[in-house]
């Protein structure tokens, strides 16, 4: 078996555990099936549970299946009333999934708030359902920080990514990282509340999973540090995941002590060869550029920034919210240095390239002169 089937089969595993935990595992009642949306394939075998996160169905070999809500039109036989209770969730999910998956976010944005309310740290496909489509609607209107805990929510559910959306780019990598939420930020009302949150989406850290929190914790630590307030930076396990570890190298590169942001941009720059042209040798150039300007001397500011600019340059298609937000390091950098004529064209390159990126209405960048002004 691969690391990823082996995955999946555990997520199965878990999700099962807890409709059984949680009571809602009936008795298999002969004759009771499922009726399946529009758009799924028919799922023989017996129904044998109904439950928050979905209908069990037993097939020919044994295995039980969890099919969540939205994939459910209903069930008919002897779990029909019992199934009844979820048919408002059912048609409201399965209307949010296939809104979202034809680009209409603003409409199914409040269909999976709606299903959310009081779901808490569930685990289960239907949770990580919901938890996906906040993640990807809230994303899509930029707000990061609840797209964030969304996206946590979804790995602490046990469930992998399933909505297709045309002309996407990827949600999620293999190794569980989000493309989209490099964990960097821009030091905005909303990155100070969440860099004093408790948890996401308001729950206590506790009622996630061990790598879901270890997780957030990192990003709320590289919030933090973008006001100079303490980073608890949570240790990385043993056995710690590959996309685990390469978040905790890109937050450890800024917000770690002097010798751990040597070594993280060490880490980081060994996997450059292997991540060539795409997102995450994007967050490699951003993270250690980030680093390096941090640091005292010239030298070391002037190659940060040097690695700072392979985004604007060749990569900002990839990850264009990151880009906006290293070429404002980048300006700020150059005006440290001195270098204020290089810095305001850094500012411009940005205008021309992201004209609406949020970074052009913070400092430094709000307070430069317009292009062409000189005092």
């Amino acid at each position: 078996m691969t690391p990823r089937a082996g995955a999946a089969s555990a997520m199965r595993t878990r999700s099962l555990m807890i409709v059984l935990a949680a009571g809602s595992l009936l008795t298999s009642v002969a004759g009771a099936q499922v009726v399946p949306r529009p758009d799924e394939a028919t799922r023989d075998g017996d129904v044998v549970s109904v439950g928050a996160e979905g209908v069990g169905v037993r097939g020919e070999s044994g295995q039980v299946d969890l099919i969540p809500w939205d994939r459910v039109e209903a069930v008919r036989g002897g779990m029909q009333d019992s199934a009844q209770e979820y048919s408002s969730l059912s048609e409201s999910l399965w209307r949010a999934r296939r809104r979202l998956s034809r680009g209409d976010a603003p409409g199914a944005e409040p269909l999976f708030e709606r299903a959310a309310r009081g779901r808490g740290a569930a685990v289960g496909p239907t949770s990580g359902l919901i938890y996906e489509g906040l993640a990807r609607c809230r994303l899509e209107r930029g707000a990061r920080t609840g797209a964030l805990d969304a996206w946590v929510l979804m790995i602490s559910s046990g469930s992998m990514p399933r909505v297709a959306q045309r002309d996407e780019p990827a949600f999620s990598s293999p190794d569980q990282i989000c493309p989209e939420l490099p964990p960097m930020w821009l030091p905005t009302d909303a990155t100070r509340v969440f860099s004093q949150s408790s948890g996401p989406e308001g729950l206590g850290i506790e009622s996630i999973s061990g790598r879901a929190a270890a997780i957030w914790k990192l990003y709320r630590a590289a919030a933090a540090d973008e006001f100079a307030e303490p980073a608890d930076l949570p240790p990385l396990a043993a056995g710690a995941d590959p996309g685990w570890a390469f978040i905790d190298l890109c937050v450890r590169s800024r917000a770690g002590t002097d010798a751990e942001r040597a070594q993280s941009r060490k880490g980081l720059t060994a996997m450059l060869e292997s991540s060539s042209g795409g997102w995450r040798e994007a967050w490699i150039r951003a993270a250690v550029g980030r680093s390096l300007i941090r640091e005292a001397s010239p030298e070391e500011k002037l190659s940060g920034v040097a690695e700072l600019m392979h985004l604007p340059a060749r990569l900002w298609r990839q990850s264009p919210y990151l880009t906006g937000m290293v070429m404002r390091d980048a300006a700020q950098a150059l005006l440290d240095l001195g270098l204020n004529a290089e810095a305001t064209r850094v500012r411009d390159d940005l205008a021309r390239l992201l004209p609406g990126h949020p970074a052009l209405q913070l400092p430094p960048l709000n307070a430069m002169p317009a292009a062409g002004v000189t005092h």
